[in-house]
């Protein structure tokens, strides 16, 4: 056999080998009717399979010539959602400092004003994942990003991608460090 295609075991990549003979031809033609007889359809590289036949035709190589022609496409995942807060609070788990210096271990500067309707935080939607594909054509499924978990507290609504306060009051920092 002058010609051998040879898939990797995740169907990613292709590699041509060559047996050089006197009798037979081994040109581009010659070398994509063998990937296509092995099934091969997606990321042929043309260059690749130029460089190869040509190294064949001028080298001559004496012993069995191999290089990757085909490479699948990575399957590649969405991004995660996020909030984005839009209401700075600024918490000191310490305390805070007087006017003049010391430490009040009671004052936390935790108390931040927030009006009815105020915007207190946006959320960021997870985007889809891009699907890949091996070399022999099937699809390779991608995972998309994954939605953002956000409960509307006491005093919030949740609106679409909106966390709006629903009456004035303070923006307080959960025991889970989120606000």
């Amino acid at each position: 056999m002058p010609i051998l295609v040879k898939i990797s075991t995740d169907k990613m990549e292709a590699v041509v080998e060559i047996e050089p003979r006197a009798d037979s031809l081994h040109d581009v033609d010659a070398i994509l009717r063998a990937l296509t007889a092995a099934g091969v359809e997606h990321g042929i590289d043309k260059t690749a399979v130029t460089e190869l036949a040509d190294f064949i035709r001028k080298e001559s190589p004496d012993s069995t010539v191999h290089k990757r022609v085909a490479m699948g496409t990575r399957a590649v995942g969405g991004t995660d959602g996020t909030v984005e807060m839009k209401v700075e609070s600024d918490v000191n788990m310490v305390g805070m400092p007087d006017e003049t210096g010391n430490i009040d271990f009671h004052e936390r500067g935790s108390y931040t004003p927030i009006t009815k309707d105020q915007l207190l935080a946006e959320l960021v939607l997870p985007t889809p994942g891009t699907p890949g594909k091996t070399v022999l054509g099937d699809e390779i499924r991608a995972a998309n990003g994954k939605k953002p978990q956000v409960i509307a507290g006491q005093g919030t609504k949740l609106t679409g991608t909106e966390l709006r306060a629903t009456r004035d009051g303070n923006c307080a920092v959960s025991t889970n460090g989120s606000r």
